[in-house]
Parts: structure tokens; C-alpha cells; sequence
């Protein structure tokens, strides 16, 4: 590694900052740090926007003020990600923190909790939905897919920077979401009322549960809301796919509590 004209370049495989910034593909050491990886000039730039970017490497000159850039070979990109044609930018971002989490949901009016969601793409998509409805808060449970997962980073197509997401207990989260007198939604197909008899309240908080993409919603959560709700849909199909439900549940409590 050496400085030219102020500029940091690497071109070693073996450099040292490469082999831990490498380490972040690792489930193990990932969790463990607190930052995460996005790639392409989007995300970078909406990791900026939100000023939690801390370093970016580049193939091409690039000019992000206050921040420090690492100009590399595209070997180096092509190493440090995981996908398969990568456009020669990567970030390192920070990890959100859990500290502000008792004073979000007070300020909060619409919550989304997610009960073990497991696909990648489905988490963020769920996650872009809600920052297009403008839902306060997203909370996943401690046995959902990893939130900084370069799939779910990309599906969110930059909507991770600009979302209250928290990771946390569900059960304790529904407890404290209660005792800020939020209305809170189950999701089943059993037992439950159907979504268009739903009757909201004027300006009434609104938290729902959406479950697992197999196994739904536990019992044991569902024992925990206010009520339980479902979509109802042609018998053509036994059920619909987490991230769309959970589409259709942010749209209609969208115009139902207006």
C-alpha cells in the first residue's frame, strides 16, 4: 500500500485491510462487527445521503467528501463481494443501534414486526414497502435472516438507510408496543378476522406481525396480539407470499387510517 498525489492504493490481494474487509462475507464475523458491506454506486451514495458511510473503495476516481477512499484493482472488488458482475464500488457502512429503540416506538404511529422471516429477498422487500408507506418502525426478531445479508442490503435498493429497523426480542416488543397503546395484528389463516372487517380507530396505532414464510407466525406470538387478521384470496392458492402480504397489509392500513 502506498500514497500517491493523496490517495490510498491497493492492489495486493493479500493487503491486510482487504483480507478483514473479506472477513464481512463471513456469517461469524460479520455479526460481530459494526459494519457492513453494500455494493454499486446507489447504495454508496444513499449510505452517504444518510451519513453513515466510512470508507469507500473504487476502481474509478470517485469524490465523497469527509470520507476516506481506497482506490483498488477490480480483482479486489470482484473478491470483496459476492456477486457476480459487480460495478467496481463498494462501501463500508455502519450498523444502525438498538440505543433510540424505546424512544422510536413512542414516536411511532405504524410498526411492522417480522416472526422469524428467513428469505433474504423477501426481508428486504418488506423493508422497501415499508419506507414506500412511510411505516415508522421495522422490527425483526432475533431468528430472522441477518439484516446486513448483501441480498437483503440489495433488495431494499437503499430503503435499509431510510428505515427505523431494530433487532429484538418480539415478545418484549409486542409488550412495549402495547404499553404505548398500539393496536397489535397478528397474522393467520386461522382464527382470525378477515382484513376488510377490520375496524380502525382515527389516528389509531397500528402494529402487525407477519411470521415465517413455512411455518407462519408462532403460536405463541399470535397468543400475544390484540387480534388476529388475515387477507382473504381465491382457494386457488393456499396463501400468499410473506412480502406481498405484507404489501397489501401497509397499503390498506395506508388508507384505512389516513
Amino acid at each position: 500500500m502506498y500514497k500517491e498525489k493523496e490517495k490510498t492504493i491497493i492492489t495486493s490481494l493479500q493487503n491486510s485491510h482487504i483480507k478483514e474487509l473479506t472477513k464481512l462475507n463471513m456469517k461469524k464475523y460479520a455479526k460481530e462487527s459494526d459494519v457492513f458491506l453494500v455494493e454499486g454506486k446507489h447504495l454508496v451514495d444513499e449510505a452517504y445521503r444518510n451519513d453513515i458511510l466510512v470508507e469507500v473503495l473504487s476502481v474509478d476516481d470517485v469524490d465523497y467528501k469527509d470520507v476516506k477512499i481506497t482506490y483498488v484493482s477490480f480483482d479486489i472488488i470482484k473478491k470483496i463481494t459476492d456477486t457476480l458482475n459487480p460495478q467496481g464500488i463498494v462501501g463500508i457502512v455502519k450498523k444502525y443501534s438498538n440505543k433510540d429503540y424505546l424512544q422510536t416506538i413512542k414516536k411511532a404511529k405504524t410498526v411492522v414486526l417480522l416472526d422469524g422471516v428467513s428469505d433474504p429477498g423477501n426481508l428486504g422487500t418488506i423493508i422497501r414497502t415499508a419506507a414506500g408507506f412511510d411505516v415508522d418502525l421495522v422490527l425483526l426478531s432475533e431468528d430472522c435472516v441477518d439484516l446486513y445479508n448483501s441480498k437483503v442490503v440489495r433488495a431494499t435498493q437503499g430503503a435499509i438507510f431510510n428505515t427505523n429497523i431494530f433487532c429484538y426480542d418480539i415478545k418484549k416488543a409486542i409488550n412495549d408496543l402495547k404499553n404505548s397503546d398500539f393496536l397489535v395484528l397478528g397474522t393467520s389463516l386461522y382464527n382470525s378476522l378477515s382484513l376488510k372487517d377490520l375496524d380502525i380507530k382515527d389516528n389509531e396505532k397500528i402494529a402487525f406481525v407477519l411470521g415465517n414464510e413455512a411455518n407462519g407466525v408462532k403460536t405463541e406470538v399470535l397468543d400475544l396480539c390484540d387480534k388476529n387478521v388475515r387477507i382473504d384470496i381465491s382457494n386457488k392458492i393456499e396463501s400468499l407470499n410473506v412480502s406481498v402480504a405484507g404489501a397489501i397489509m401497509m397499503y390498506y392500513l395506508s388508507i384505512k387510517n389516513k
